[in-house]
């Protein structure tokens, strides 16, 4: 059975309307219309697309199943790829690159002329990088597939990508940076150097995460 072009149009809403996220409804309405084109047996479009539906996900609670597991598997994913960029760097070669970063870092901590607000500042900042990216990497991928209905990864990356605000949170250092910044950079250079290099890893590793789905969707 071949759907004509309202017939899909009318399947797409139908899954659009029940699904959440675009990667389920992708997936479900690509397996639904091949097995239409080996689905002769019933008479109507609506009758085999139920009939698919019932046999192949069990029903619409067998779909609201297959994506909660679809989530947990994307979660999982993001997670894990999130933390082999953050960990690439502490290897070789790229730890050499790192080590040269904290050196940088700790040079400017010790020769620190910088004002407490400004610090304050750069620090805000750079945590906010991955908000940003979150950003480009929505309207990219929605742009590239001219579709930007909620996608699995867009909870689970605003979530990694808040992650640095639990190091720094701009509220409360903007409460004591008044006299306080100064005194840490210059009583503990190194450890508020390992922080901001940590801290810098980490964004850096979450840019090249979206960076790396942006590339995928434009190529394909």
């Amino acid at each position: 059975m071949k759907p004509t072009l309202q017939q899909t149009r009318l399947l797409k809403k139908y899954l659009r309307d029940t699904l959440n996220y675009r990667e389920t409804y992708e997936e479900i309405y690509d397996h639904i219309l091949t097995a239409l084109e080996h689905n002769a047996a019933y008479p109507s479009f609506e009758e085999a697309v139920n009939n698919i539906i019932k046999n192949d996900f069990g029903g619409l609670k067998g779909l609201v199943k297959i994506e909660k597991q679809h989530y947990s598997a994307v979660v999982n994913e993001v997670i894990k790829q999130q933390w082999h960029n953050f960990i690439t760097n502490f290897k070789f070669p790229e730890i050499v690159y790192s080590l040269l970063l904290f050196c940088c870092i700790y040079y400017g901590m010790l020769q620190f002329t910088m004002q407490s607000y400004a610090m304050v500042g750069l620090f805000f900042a750079i945590v906010m990088m991955p908000g940003v990216f979150v950003l480009a990497r929505y309207f990219k991928i929605g742009y590239a597939i001219k579709d930007t209905k909620k996608s699995i990864k867009d909870k689970i990356l605003g979530q990694v990508a808040g992650k640095p605000l639990l190091v720094f949170n701009p509220g409360i250092f903007l409460l004591i940076a008044k006299n306080q910044v100064s005194l840490w950079v210059s009583t503990h250079p190194f450890i508020i150097s390992l922080v901001l290099l940590t801290v810098t890893l980490y964004v850096l590793a979450f840019v090249k995460l979206c960076r790396t789905e942006i590339k995928a969707y434009q190529v394909s």
